[in-house]
C-alpha cells in the first residue's frame, strides 16, 4: 500500500463504532449512538471521552416498525 501513497501523505484509520442505549427510564424508547475513534488509540484509550467523537445517533426500531418485505415498494 505504501506504493501508492504519495510521499509525506499519512493514512490514519477511523473506526466507527455504535453502543445501544435508552433514553429514558422505562426502557421505552432507545437509540443507537454512533461514534468515531482512530484507530492508532489503544484499545484500553478507546472508550474514553476524549479518544472519541459522537458522530449522531440511529434510531432503534422494534420489529413491528420495520417494512414488511413481501411489500412491494420493498423489493430491489
Amino acid at each position: 500500500m505504501q506504493q501508492c501513497v504519495q510521499r509525506g501523505v499519512v493514512i490514519m484509520p477511523i473506526m466507527v463504532t455504535q453502543d445501544e442505549a435508552m433514553i429514558d427510564g422505562n426502557n421505552r424508547r432507545s437509540l443507537i449512538p454512533v461514534y468515531a475513534t482512530l484507530g492508532w488509540i489503544r484499545a484500553k484509550w478507546r472508550n474514553a471521552k476524549w479518544a472519541r467523537v459522537l458522530l449522531g445517533y440511529l434510531p432503534s426500531l422494534k420489529e413491528e416498525e420495520l417494512p414488511n418485505v413481501s411489500d412491494s415498494r420493498c423489493r430491489a
